[in-house]
């Protein structure tokens, strides 16, 4: 079916009084959704995670770098609802229920960066205040929990000196805060400009059908 630029101004002149009043209602309903959906904001850390240093007795005596704790492993073990004490959830979700272990748990976004050695935490909540206070209460709580580690592994290691291994331990790397929380400059859901954009297009296709079914019932 060949439309020509004829056709097109037809039918905007034909039905511009429905097409207005369609948009009307689609951008209007799109904007009480934007005032009464909650605001999310977003803060991001990043800590690198502890290396030991090790000499090979297998390999030419060569120092080598690794990963005191596995990134993967440890990023798994934040995503049980209930590694989190009581008192974290309550400070931050306001009670301590299954639901807001849940939600935190699905709030809370961690990524691998710099090869493995780095842990980015994503925190995704509503409100600014909330989400900051989170944020918080969260760098605090992992880190205390790598430092806590990191010195579990040393100890491990120093009160088992002749423990057969490949490799002895020669020094340590402890774990760092690479990135300071930082919040996001607004919030980030809902997006006001794609929301009012995905409004006029559905009004379009709305006064489209409508005037499809107006002509369908007249003949």
């Amino acid at each position: 079916m060949n439309i020509s630029y004829r056709d097109i101004t037809s039918w905007f002149s034909s039905n511009w009084k429905m097409l207005i009043l369609i948009e009307l209602v689609c951008v209007l309903a799109t904007t009480v959704y934007l005032v009464l959906t909650p605001r999310i904001y977003e803060a991001d850390f990043s800590i690198q995670m502890p290396k030991v240093q090790k000499i090979s007795t297998t390999n030419g005596a060569k120092n080598e770098w690794t990963m005191m704790i596995s990134g993967l492993d440890y990023m798994r073990g934040w995503q049980n609802p209930l590694r989190f004490p009581n008192e974290f959830i309550v400070n931050c979700m306001g009670s301590d229920t299954n639901q807001n272990r849940k939600k935190f748990v699905n709030a809370n976004q961690m990524r691998l960066q710099n090869h493995g050695d780095v842990i980015q935490f994503s925190l995704k909540l509503e409100g600014l205040e909330t989400t900051n206070r989170c944020a918080n209460l969260l760098l605090y709580l992992v880190w205390n929990d790598i430092n806590q580690t990191f010195d579990n592994e040393v100890r491990r290691e120093s009160e088992a000196p002749n423990n057969p291994s490949l490799f002895a331990a020669i020094n340590y790397e402890k774990p760092g805060l690479v990135d300071l929380i930082r919040m996001s400059d607004s919030f980030i859901k809902p997006e006001i400009t794609k929301n009012i954009f995905l409004a006029i297009i559905l009004g379009l296709f709305i006064a489209i059908f409508a005037a499809r079914l107006k002509v369908k019932y007249r003949a």
